[in-house]
């Protein structure tokens, strides 16, 4: 339970960091490669071309993972929280 309640914590704090402004995130992609980048899901850092449209369908959500904005490469990426190593 204490686990559970850690990680939901770790959760916050990551969408909370990202809502901020653009951090450095390190993570394990899928493929099991390192990446690092600077996220972010502050709407005045993500251009308005880029930014997510107010009529989008809701979708199932997944508690592991993040959509953030890529600042370097201008695009939305998913990341999952569980395998974030460094964050800020």
């Amino acid at each position: 339970m204490e686990m559970e309640m850690e990680m939901e914590e770790y959760k916050e704090l990551v969408k909370s960091t990202l809502r901020e402004g653009p951090t450095l995130v390190t993570f394990t992609k899928k493929d099991g490669s390192t990446r690092t980048g600077t996220f972010t899901n502050n709407p005045e850092d993500i251009p308005a071309s880029k930014a997510p449209k107010g009529n989008q369908k809701p979708k199932k959500v997944n508690e592991d993972l993040v959509r953030a904005f890529d600042v370097e490469l201008q695009q939305f990426r998913t990341i999952t929280i569980s395998t974030i190593s460094k964050i800020g």
